[in-house]
């Protein structure tokens, strides 16, 4: 708790340095509050919900090893786990969509 009080004020300190170094600078100063000092979109999250495809998935199952078969099952799962997951994310954003209306 100390330490991340300690780095809130620092990052505090920081902003408010710029802001002063900055002056009257509008755009500069609309760009660091609004934006986080960037024009790129924050990550939006989707990359947390792919699953990455082995390759040899692509491959006739009938070539498969007992191993393949298991890592099959795995891949399958985390990816239905991954899919509930991007589920569940859409409909609380939804729902906070709805809400803000």
């Amino acid at each position: 708790p100390e330490e991340e009080e300690r780095r809130r004020k620092e990052v505090e300190e920081e902003e408010a340095r710029q802001m002063k170094a900055a002056g009257d600078n509008s755009v500069q100063r609309a760009l660091t509050m609004m934006m986080g000092g960037t024009l790129e979109r924050p990550d939006d999250g989707v990359a947390e919900f792919k699953v990455e495809r082995p390759e040899w998935l692509n491959d006739d199952p009938k070539t498969w090893s007992e191993e393949q078969f298991k890592e099959a099952k795995e891949y399958d799962a985390k990816q239905k786990a991954a899919m509930e997951e991007m589920t569940k994310k859409i409909q609380t954003v939804e729902t906070e969509l709805r809400t803000l209306k």
